[in-house]
């Protein structure tokens, strides 16, 4: 699934109109972030890779790329787009590339107009009723920052070969450290339709971005814990 289960094999709604803000922020997100995350797989916490992610919003619009550099394996990219409104971020497409390729192995596209989701590999795609608030599985941890510590409700979310409903809790605030410095993390927690597990690990500290992401299948456990975090004019 997506970025959060891609190395899989190196280790075995928002409104249809959008109302812009201000493109120096999303909400409390920052104009600007860089997150690179080092990737554990299992209880034993086995690291696998790295994950790096970039994100920029500006003049209403968004976008966030997500690189997976595995240990053994070809690295993927994941690129979301879309505008942002006054619930937050509205998906328009979201692609997935698999080493030097610049064409696209799956994608999602949000039709809003017509209320429909087509997702899947090039032609083979998918239709699917588009529920308002739908993210795409890359973006997800960023809705949930800006929502902050406001209880998430369902929502529908896209992996580009799968749609499901995912339906976080919030659990108790628990410290990390990032940095060399403790922090707040605010555990967001789902079971999906499908039955995975996905939790996203708020700071609030730093505008509420994602610092860990975990994703949990029937044969599967990855958790993705920043190492480096940077945020605002500064990142780049």
């Amino acid at each position: 699934m997506t970025w959060l289960t891609s190395l899989r094999c190196a280790a075995a709604v928002a409104l249809p109109l959008a109302v812009a803000l201000p493109a120096a922020q999303a909400g409390g997100l920052p104009a600007q972030a860089r997150i690179v995350y080092d990737v554990l797989y299992g209880s034993a916490e086995l690291r696998i890779g790295r994950a790096e992610q970039r994100w920029r919003v500006q003049d209403g619009r968004y976008e966030l790329q997500t690189e997976l550099i595995p240990l053994v394996g070809p690295q993927v990219r994941y690129v979301s787009r879309g505008s942002v409104g006054a619930q937050g971020l509205v998906p328009e497409s979201f692609a997935e590339f698999r080493g030097s390729s610049d064409t696209p192995r799956v994608q999602a596209e949000f039709d809003w107009s017509q209320r429909v989701l087509r997702y899947g590999r090039t032609g083979e795609r998918k239709e699917a009723p588009l529920s308002p608030g739908a993210q795409d599985v890359n973006v997800l941890p960023y809705q949930l920052a800006w929502q902050g510590q406001a209880s998430p409700s369902k929502l529908q979310v896209a992996t580009g070969k799968k749609v499901a409903v995912y339906s976080f809790t919030p659990a108790a605030a628990t410290r990390v450290r990032l940095q060399g410095q403790a922090l707040s993390a605010l555990p967001l927690r789902s079971v999906e339709s499908d039955g995975d597990r996905t939790e996203v690990w708020l700071a609030p500290q730093l505008d509420h971005l994602p610092v860990r992401v975990m994703r949990m299948d029937e044969d599967k456990e990855l958790r993705f814990v920043a190492r480096e975090l940077q945020r605002g004019a500064a990142a780049r």
